[in-house]
């Protein structure tokens, strides 16, 4: 694809050739019956009739043109199997829209926990594996593609044969689908990060129907375009993607000028990439800005939000009600003054030490399922730590081991069980450590038992103990139980009447200082003040002000709800009522002439927010009068619990967390 008609000649030679060429006329053989790469278009049409069985005419034109690219199999494969859409579209990025984020209540109820709340994209582990291996095949289809496009062009421009016109037409049209969809991907995320006043231009500029005109006829200025994107673009990003635009508009011109394809799709794909930024800058700012507001209302939302969940039956409030009835029946008999709550925290405390997983938890759990799934992660290897421990004092029968050995054969078996406290699957890797520094703590008085008799007693020893099962997990998990319970039932009562905002900045550290500068901008010296040395915490403390942090607001939330509800009562039983109120509220609202309403429904400066790149009406992020319901009462709300069928929430966007996360 060239600049413009009157630029120089370009190399119709592909770039790629030699041992990627070599090695696919071997594959091409084993699916093809080709003709030779010199034949015309209507020999090679003709030579399809040996094609085999599994390929059709159409296959075997394409692989042709890609043999003679210098590509091979594997190219072929992500030409046929990759998807039409981009790896970032308008659709994949819906989630960071405000609606969305004001709409999803796993977002909301998160960041009462962490300070940082923000998205990232979200390539963690196999399916983020999938998704670059997607995206991989994607652009490289798509550079196939721009491939025959340039090809399918000089070709054009080189005959008057209609028979040849007509070839070459067919095999363009099916050469952009994929550069079709990108061109629209750019305009339509684009537009949804300018203002309303520029909506026009990105649409009139990106007019994908007159830039394939242009592209059909080798008149598409490609350096221009380029050179209009990152404008555009540096006008209305951070300015810390300034260089990533400078980037991708150096990688566009040189693929035009030099009609390559490689760099030109590198030089697209890094403008996707910009696009998908700028919406995770903007989504970030906007959680920044709202975060007082998200927290404030956590309770108000949560509580509607599963009142309405619970009326349609997507979470049964019996079962729940029916397990905390237990429980309480159960702890009285030991503290006979124990309050529901009381029973709640020693049931769950309960339940993370001595249960496998986190499938016991009940449903008005579900929110909090990945924090509980850490505490319990922490607690075991506590207890299997303490297990490892004793062993390793009680096979050092002839030499007492010193506190430092303690500490070494810590670290060592923390490397070894990972951060995933895999213990069982370790236990040999474990008794191989644990004997290796016995051997050193009795280096002075040596055992005359063969090393790999230790090493299979401690595996034997290992294997019985770390069990969930076990009598010793048993023992050492009721005492853990008979330390903790008492801390947090004391931490749960000092902070059980806090707000959620209160709560977090009782229970949630401060983040981290930023890093002072170490050079300053003209002479003289800077005087930097010392940072304070970080204060150790000791990790039962860290674990009950999590846990606090978790039942209190879990209290708080579900105890009118469901635990503390009269067992007839019913919590917005009817779903039409429920729908019913909301357009009622909505339509209220509207109206904007409802003496003393308290909200300003007039479009002018002063009823919206500055929020990134949007303005956010202020009905979303302000509060009522003297403070009152705040984004829970909002139209969107209104809106989503007035929705018919299915009303859940997203799934949780991946967010990145500093520290612990919790």
């Amino acid at each position: 694809m060239i600049p413009r008609e009157d630029a120089a000649p370009a190399n119709t030679t592909d770039k790629r050739v030699g041992q990627d060429r070599k090695a696919s006329k071997s594959q091409a053989n084993e699916v093809l019956d080709h003709a030779t790469a010199e034949s015309t278009p209507m020999d090679r049409s003709a030579s399809t009739s040996s094609t085999s069985s599994n390929a059709s005419a159409e296959d075997s034109e394409i692989f042709g043109h890609i043999d003679q690219g210098g590509g091979g199999m594997e190219t072929y494969t992500a030409f046929k199997g990759a998807s039409k859409n981009p790896p970032i579209t308008v659709d994949s990025l819906a989630e960071l829209d405000m609606p969305r984020i004001i709409n999803n209540p796993k977002l909301r109820h998160d960041v009462n926990f962490d300070r940082e709340l923000h998205f990232r994209p979200n390539l963690d582990g196999a399916k983020g594996k999938e998704k670059i291996k997607a995206a991989d095949q994607y652009w490289k289809a798509l550079e196939l593609e721009v491939h025959l496009i340039n090809k399918a062009r000089r070709a054009l421009n080189g005959t008057d044969d209609l028979k040849t016109i007509n070839y070459w037409k067919g095999i363009m049209k099916k050469s952009r689908r994929r550069l079709r969809k990108v061109f629209e991907v750019v305009r339509d995320i684009l537009k949804t990060l300018v203002p309303d006043a520029d909506q026009s231009k990105i649409e009139d500029r990106l007019d994908v129907d007159l830039l394939f005109q242009q592209i059909d006829n080798g008149m598409c200025d490609l350096v221009e375009l380029a050179s209009w994107l990152a404008t555009v673009i540096k006008k209305h990003c951070a300015p810390m993607r300034d260089n990533s635009v400078d980037e991708m508009q150096k990688a566009i011109t040189e693929g035009a000028l030099k009609d390559d394809q490689t760099i030109l799709v590198n030089g697209l794909r890094l403008l996707l990439l910009l696009l998908e930024n700028m919406k995770l800058d903007v989504a970030n700012h906007q959680i920044r800005a709202m975060r007082p507001l998200l927290i404030a209302d956590t309770i108000t939302f949560q509580q509607r939000y599963n009142a309405h969940r619970i009326s349609i039956g997507k979470l049964d409030k019996e079962e729940s009600r029916a397990w905390l009835e237990r429980e309480h029946r159960r702890y009285r008999r030991e503290v006979l003054d124990a309050t529901p709550l009381d029973s709640l925290t020693h049931a769950l405390l309960w339940d993370l030490i001595f249960a496998d997983s986190t499938t016991t938890l009940k449903p008005t759990f579900y929110l909090d399922i990945d924090r509980l799934r850490t505490l319990r992660l922490e607690l075991h290897s506590s207890i299997c730590l303490r297990i490892v421990l004793d062993l390793f004092h009680e096979l050092c029968d002839r030499v007492k081991p010193s506190s430092e050995a303690d500490a070494t054969l810590t670290t060592r078996v923390d490397d070894i069980v990972g951060a995933q406290g895999l213990w069982l699957d370790s236990y040999q890797n474990i008794a191989v450590e644990l004997v290796r520094i016995i051997q050193q703590v009795e280096v002075s008085d040596p055992s005359d038992v063969p090393e790999h008799e230790r090493i299979e007693n401690a595996e034997r020893r290992l294997l019985e103990d770390l069990p969930t099962s076990s009598d010793s997990f048993n023992q050492l998990g009721h005492e853990t139980m008979e330390q903790l319970l008492p801390r947090a039932i004391t931490s749960i009562d000092a902070h059980y009447s806090l707000s959620a905002a209160d709560l977090q900045e009782a229970l949630v550290p401060p983040l981290p200082l930023p890093t002072a500068p170490t050079t300053g901008l003209g002479y003289g010296a800077i005087l930097t003040p010392a940072l304070p040395a970080p204060t150790p915490v000791d990790a039962d403390t860290d674990l009950i002000r999590r846990f606090t942090h978790i039942v209190v607001l879990h209290w708080q939330v579900w105890s009118d709800l469901v635990y503390l509800a009269p067992q007839e009562e019913e919590h917005e039983n009817d779903v039409e009522h429920e729908k019913r109120n909301a357009r009622s509220r909505r339509a209220s609202s509207r109206s904007g002439s409802v003496e003393g309403s308290g909200r300003d429904r007039s479009p002018s400066p002063a009823g919206f927010v500055e929020c990134g790149h949007h303005l956010i009406p202020s009905s979303v992020t302000a509060a009522r009068s003297e403070g009152a319901g705040l984004v829970g009462s909002s139209d969107a709300l209104d809106e989503l619990l007035s929705l018919d069928g299915d009303v859940d929430g997203p799934d949780s966007p991946e967010v990145g967390k500093d520290a612990s996360g919790m």
